[in-house]
């Protein structure tokens, strides 16, 4: 950021961010960012999927990383209801703890989650176990802008025949 504030440049378009802070350096540069998010054509993809077809839906976040996609998909789909989890460590482990009214709200419900990055899969994991083992969602369909799938990721999200991930290719 601070090579291209140098440079004289005042705005900047920004393609497929992987990081709500890169518009946030950006700003505090001088610099006016354009962030070109996937969102809407992951969320298209998982319409054209029937994701997100009928009434049982809900949002959510694993922390408050993709916050503003998770706001924009809840008002797309006109759900009234929206969760986001508190990510924390422990024991070196990545922990997201939802509150007991969160977990009710999720009973036999689809929960779809806007992450703005994968990529060890702990994250997500300790969401989706939480939301189906202790919230008994229905299914989780996970809308991902910049996946990276690190060691064994996909195959520890992928397992689970209710778990969907939709995502980029991580490429412009």
């Amino acid at each position: 950021i601070m090579n291209i504030q140098h440079s004289g440049v005042r705005w900047l378009i920004h393609i497929n961010p992987h990081s709500p802070a890169f518009p946030w350096f950006c700003l505090n540069a001088g610099i006016a960012p354009l962030s070109l998010s996937a969102i809407p054509g992951l969320i298209k993809e998982a319409e054209n999927q029937g994701f997100l077809d009928g009434k049982n839906i809900i949002t959510a976040n694993s922390d408050d990383g993709a916050k503003s996609s998770r706001l924009f998909l809840t008002n797309y789909i006109c759900s009234e209801d929206s969760i986001n989890g508190l990510k924390g460590k422990e024991n070196g482990k990545t922990t997201v703890t939802y509150s007991e009214e969160d977990l009710q709200k999720v009973e036999n419900k689809t929960v779809v989650f806007t992450e703005d990055i994968i990529s060890t899969g702990g994250t997500m994991i300790s969401s989706i176990l939480q939301l189906l083992n202790r919230g008994h969602a229905q299914r989780i369909i996970i809308l991902a802008t910049y996946p990276i799938f690190a060691d064994n990721a996909l195959e520890r999200l992928g397992y689970d025949p209710r778990i969907q991930i939709i995502t980029t290719d991580g490429k412009v």
